[in-house]
């Protein structure tokens, strides 16, 4: 764990984010990096993330240590001493000191005091290396070496926020939505410290059977996608409303959540509608932007943070299927509709032993209720059925329904009855048989 407390005792200079004057002996300057990557990690392998530059501005030498006590809610947890350190005047020897977060100044074995409280650097661990959020108070006080007397001391107070709160939250995972004007996309910004710059990227994509059958493989599978795809790729779609792009944190300790209606989205020339009868996976990817810094900054690279990958269904399959009863052997179909199938239904008929629908009887373009035909193949009293329904794309990879069956009545003989003796030269036979049909043969042996 001697990893972490090196580490840990790195961290503390860096709060002070204006120059502190020592009596006007000592000038010190604060440089920051405008990151929000401040997390154990990158501690230890991002150079240059803060850097301490003191200058003399007396005429003479010297001699002092630093000493810093970190307190949240007024209860210490963290203090600590440097070693007796020395600066010379800056007329004589034009001398100023800089040190960053790779120098050791501030490490354990070499403080000539460090106390922490047992349970701080395993809250740090527990929250992935950030800093639990709250209300902290920093005071940096530089201390005559010889007479131990103050020279200056400077308390800031400091509200830190927890940059691990990236996440989507609306469409809930595996919403339908039955409108398109409730559709909503919500997400939270990452939480980091104020003035932080983060932008965003969007990519949606139809989960198509056979060419993406998993959520996280049509994100993938890009604009190959044959139904639909979009990204975003890292510029704005904020158009209509009014967010900052890209948005610069504001460092509350509450969370930020930012939210577009595909109203919003639609404006954006590269956004196309969705397609009626489809489920989507949807992901945010999130990355900060500083400028002049390599490649663009240290959180989201070189690869983009990414959200959990959420699914939404825009109209969803159909239901209230309602199987024809009786003997009507021009039967009439009928489901609930949905608001976005404006390209109407397909459906499917076959006998109940053709479980995979081979050798079925098919429609497009229908709408309910729907009547079988009189030109399609004649469905047979007696014999058990088997149908179901989907919206209608030019694609034919949307959802089939739930599957449902029906048969059509059988002919019943009801008069004469069975063993009765025709005494009429002209007896009367009465047959209720399945509408529709116009025509019966009598067969007497």
């Amino acid at each position: 764990m001697n990893y972490y407390k090196k580490i840990l005792n790195y961290l503390f200079p860096i709060w002070i984010l204006v120059s502190i004057n020592f009596s006007q002996d000592l000038s010190i300057d604060l440089i920051l990096l405008n990151t929000g990557q401040f997390t154990l990690n990158s501690w230890n392998n991002v150079s240059e993330l803060w850097k301490l530059e003191i200058e003399n501005t007396d005429t003479e030498k010297i001699d002092y240590f630093l000493k810093f006590i970190l307190k949240k809610n007024n209860e210490l947890i963290v203090e600590g001493h440097t070693k007796p350190l020395s600066i010379n005047s800056n007329e004589s020897m034009n001398e100023s000191i800089t040190y960053d977060n790779s120098d050791p100044l501030f490490a354990e074995h070499i403080l000539a005091y460090y106390y922490e409280a047992s349970d701080f650097k395993s809250n740090i661990i527990n929250n992935l290396g950030y800093l639990p959020p709250g209300t902290y108070n920093l005071e940096l006080i530089a201390v005559n070496s010889e007479t131990e007397a103050t020279i200056s001391s400077d308390d800031v107070e400091i509200v830190f926020t927890v940059g691990d709160k990236f996440t989507i939250d609306e469409p809930a995972d595996g919403m339908t939505f039955t409108q398109a004007g409730e559709a909503p996309f919500l997400w939270y910004t990452p939480g980091f410290r104020q003035g932080v710059i983060i932008e965003f990227r969007l990519i949606i994509a139809a989960i198509v059977q056979g060419e993406s059958d998993t959520p996280g493989g049509a994100i993938d599978y890009g604009e190959a996608n044959t139904v639909y795809h979009f990204d975003s790729n890292w510029e704005s779609f904020f158009e209509g409303v009014n967010y900052p792009w890209p948005w610069v944190e504001t460092g509350s300790e509450q969370q930020t959540s930012l939210n577009l209606y595909y109203s919003h989205l639609l404006v954006n020339s590269n956004f196309k509608e969705f397609i009626c009868g489809y489920d989507y996976a949807w992901r945010m990817e999130g990355r900060e932007i500083i400028d002049g810094y390599g490649d663009g900054g240290i959180w989201g690279w070189p690869e983009a943070e990414n959200s959990v990958i959420r699914t939404f269904s825009w109209g969803g399959s159909p239901t209230g299927l309602v199987s024809p009863e009786g003997d009507d052997v021009l039967p009439i179909f009928s489901w609930d509709n949905i608001w976005c199938a404006e390209d109407g239904f397909d459906i499917q008929i076959s006998p109940i032993e053709d479980e995979d629908f081979a050798e079925s009887w098919e429609a497009d373009f229908i709408s309910s209720p729907f009547q079988y035909p009189s030109d399609a193949p004649g469905l047979i009293p007696g014999k058990r059925y088997q149908w179901r329904i989907r919206i209608h794309s030019f694609t034919g990879n949307t959802q089939w329904s739930e599957i449902e069956t029906f048969t059509i009545q059988d002919i019943e003989l009801i008069e004469p009855p069975i063993g009765q003796i025709i005494e009429s030269v002209r007896p009367s036979f009465n047959i209720n048989g399945p509408e529709n049909i116009s025509h019966y043969e009598l067969l007497i042996g």
